[in-house]
C-alpha cells in the first residue's frame, strides 16, 4: 500500500494505513483511500475499499459508481452490457 500521511488532532500524522487499523468502519477514511488508490493506479487497492464500503454500507452510491467505473477502465463491459 502507498504511504500517504493525514494529520490528527495531536499535532502529528498518521499514515492512511495506520489511520484504517484505528477506525476500520470510516466511510470517509476509506472512500478517500480507495480515491487516492484510483489516483495512484493502485487497481486492486482501490476496489478493495469500495467493496469494504459496501460491506459497511450497502446502499453506498458512490462506492457502486466507481467500482463500475473500475470494471469499465479493466474493459470488463462493453457498451452493449456484454462481458
Amino acid at each position: 500500500m502507498f504511504s500517504i500521511h493525514v494529520p490528527v488532532t495531536t499535532g502529528g500524522s498518521i499514515s492512511f494505513a495506520e489511520s484504517i487499523e484505528r477506525v476500520p468502519d470510516n466511510l470517509e477514511l476509506l472512500h478517500g483511500i480507495a480515491a487516492v488508490a484510483r489516483l495512484k493506479n493502485d487497481i486492486e487497492t482501490a476496489e478493495t475499499r469500495y467493496r469494504q464500503i459496501l460491506k459497511i454500507a450497502p446502499d453506498d452510491r458512490v462506492a457502486y459508481f466507481n467500482l463500475g467505473y473500475l470494471h469499465s477502465e479493466k474493459g470488463g463491459i462493453d457498451r452493449g452490457g456484454k462481458r
